[in-house]
């Protein structure tokens, strides 16, 4: 069995009695696209910054590409690419000027060849002798990913690398991390607040809350047998509301009615709708979204 990309073992960090992150353990996948999900102080920040080795864990490890963030500390930052939400160029640099203090940081051999793969690949290259500066906020996160591809990197961390981007960029930013992983085999972890992105692109996901991982798996995982059965109706009595509450979670829009339960339950929506001589005008069945699976864990 092939040994995972990224390996999280009862994974810990504490500060001065209070815990960021609780004894995770997970596993990605070689290739995988893999989401790390969360609100605001879930323990996300910190648990990459000790995947990237910039932070020690309190107790625990984390093994990258067969090295541990403990023992091995350098072998993990050289197969590991890192993409912030803001990339960090010398902007009065090129393009070109900006992956070589790169190659040369990171001892890369052949860099002149690398760096020419690397801008075709993300589709910089007549813009490879352009100062910085003048890139476009989505040019900058194509420059990012060019700057792990010039490293060799097996994983690569990606920290909202949407946001700020118009929906044309971004959906050309996610098909470039689509071919990373299946064309070059490099293992994504993207960290994203834009949930119907993740929910397109990633293979698998996690959810943390407050420094746990409180679910995890692939969306058909995490969503189960749940069904959404949505009545479209006119006229909707109390009385149906509360029959309708004994089958499932109950939610309400002007003129329509949705009930979530873990079976097929259209026949007993039909007739308690009928029973109570509720006009329905149209019902479907449908499965939650992440953001819907995402709201009801968090909050």
């Amino acid at each position: 069995m092939t040994e995972p990309a990224v390996k999280l073992i009862n994974l810990r960090k504490q500060y001065n009695g209070f815990v960021a992150v609780d004894n995770v353990n997970l596993e990605i996948n070689r290739g995988e696209i893999f989401g790390l999900l969360g609100p605001n102080g879930a323990g996300k920040t910190t648990t990459i910054s000790m995947i990237l080795g910039l932070v020690q864990p309190t107790r625990g490890d984390v093994i990258v590409d067969g090295y541990s963030v403990r023992r091995n500390p350098v072998e993990v930052r050289r197969r590991i690419g890192f993409l912030a939400e803001n990339p960090g160029f010398y902007e009065g640099m090129t393009a070109y000027e900006n992956l070589m203090l790169t190659a040369r940081l990171n001892g890369v051999k052949d860099a002149r060849r690398r760096i020419g793969e690397a801008v075709r690949q993300v589709g910089l290259a007549d813009w490879l002798y352009e100062e910085v500066g003048k890139f476009s906020r989505g040019m900058k996160q194509r420059l990012g990913i060019a700057d792990a591809l010039i490293k060799d990197a097996k994983v690569l961390v990606l920290d909202e690398p949407t946001s700020g981007i118009d929906p044309r960029g971004a959906e050309e930013i996610l098909e470039l991390i689509r071919q990373l992983s299946k064309q070059n085999g490099i293992t994504v972890i993207m960290s994203s607040h834009l949930l119907h992105q993740v929910e397109v692109i990633c293979d698998k996901v996690a959810i943390m809350n407050r420094g746990r991982i409180i679910a995890s798996g692939t969306l058909k995982d995490l969503i189960g047998d749940r069904q959404l059965v949505t009545v479209e109706v006119d006229n909707i009595t109390s009385e149906a509301v509360e029959k309708l509450r004994k089958l499932g979670n109950v939610s309400q829009e002007q003129g329509r009615i949705t009930v979530e339960a873990h079976s097929d339950i259209r026949h007993e929506v039909a007739k308690i709708l009928y029973e109570s001589r509720v006009l329905v005008k149209g019902l479907s069945v449908s499965h939650p979204r992440l953001y819907e699976i995402y709201r009801d864990l968090v909050s």
